[in-house]
């Protein structure tokens, strides 16, 4: 395996490092997700950080790509999501998946488990509640997940400073808080 990732290497560095290419080929099979990703931000001088608990390993031949393009594809096939982080940098991570199924949920214990599967605190504007009818979501994202469950209770979710708040759709954002982009039906599937 070692010599795979050696290949590897050797594939993706193949280009002088001034140059910093737009587009790279990567061709690699059964690779440790960390070395690729190390390979393409050598390649391109990006800085790419990758979870240190990420165990994964992939298969792809990718040609004359751009090289984010490259990085998303491969963290989706690994069901991995990259961040963009401060200071321009990336980050590969694998989040936690969550699975919610049933009919007459409560919606406040959805909303607290989806936020305490991702470890994250939440707060939940006094209004949002009540019971929701039906939801099916398997294998999404924690967050994915839990702006679903918000948006079947006619909430929507906002980060104000690291701290996740629930408020009904509409209502205004809490200081300096960041709506993410609507939920839309399909989105939850997507890593």
């Amino acid at each position: 395996m070692t010599r795979v990732v050696t290949l590897l290497a050797l594939t993706l560095l193949a280009w002088p490092a001034q140059a910093q290419p737009d587009r790279i080929n990567v061709d690699v099979e059964d690779a440790d997700l960390g070395a690729v990703c190390a390979a393409i931000a050598g390649q391109v001088g990006a800085t790419i950080l990758t979870d240190p608990a990420l165990d994964e390993r992939v298969t792809v031949s990718l040609r004359d790509i751009p090289w984010r393009e490259a990085l998303d594809v491969i963290a989706m096939m690994t069901r991995c999501q990259v961040e963009e982080w401060p200071g321009g940098l990336l980050h590969v991570s694998q989040p936690v998946r969550l699975t919610v199924s049933g009919a007459d949920l409560d919606g406040l214990r959805a909303l607290e488990l989806a936020a305490q599967a991702g470890g994250r605190d939440l707060f939940i504007h006094p209004g949002v509640g009540g019971r929701i009818p039906a939801l099916d979501l398997k294998e999404v994202d924690w967050r994915r997940g839990l702006e679903a469950v918000a948006a079947a209770l006619g909430a929507q979710v906002y980060d104000a400073s690291g701290v996740l708040v629930v408020a009904k759709r509409g209502a205004p954002a809490p200081p300096g808080a960041e709506a993410p982009a609507p939920f839309t039906r399909g989105a939850a599937a997507s890593p």
